[in-house]
Order: C-alpha cells, then structure tokens, then sequence
C-alpha cells in the first residue's frame, strides 16, 4: 500500500531535510549550536541506521553549510526511524500489547 500524497509518508523527508532528525525522546534539532562540537552519533541505540557513522557535529556542519548530503542523510535517516517504529507497533498489536 501507498501512501504518496498523506502526511504520514512526506513528513518524515520534509523534517529530515530541514534538519530535525527523529528519535524515541523526540526531535533532535541538529542546526542547533549545542551540536556544534557533539561527537556522539544522533542514533546510537540504532547500527542499522544511515547516520550511524555520523557525528552530530559532522551533520551540523553539514546543514549550516547547506550540503545535499545533509538533507539526504535527515530524510534517510527519519525515514528508517518510521519503517522500525512502525514495526514495533505491529509487533505490540500482534501481541495484544496495544
């Protein structure tokens, strides 16, 4: 099923390329300066995830440079978070957990 014109499918790309990345505590605003020098990577309980091998300063960089990349990366990056979120909450309904 497909979903091309529903909030649901285009928000997670728009947020991703404007800098906010998802996660389980919520957004994380990578343009903010606290990032400037955060070496930590904004998805550490996740290795599968496309900014594994990324820095929160490296991708703050990025966006203050208005690199592709950054935006690639954010919309990537937001989009894994959905398709495993989802699958959690499948996975809660299933059990009866929801």
């Amino acid at each position: 099923m497909m979903f091309s014109s529903c909030w649901w499918s285009s928000f997670p790309s728009r947020v991703g390329r404007h800098g906010y990345l998802l996660s389980d505590k919520g957004a994380i605003k990578i343009r903010r300066t606290e990032n400037r020098h955060d070496t930590e990577t904004p998805s550490v309980d996740d290795p599968t995830s496309p900014l594994y091998k990324y820095s929160r300063a490296t991708l703050h960089h990025l966006h203050k440079q208005n690199e592709p990349l950054a935006a690639m990366l954010g919309s990537l990056h937001n989009i894994h978070y959905m398709v495993n979120h989802m699958r959690k909450i499948r996975e809660k309904i299933l059990r009866d957990e929801i």
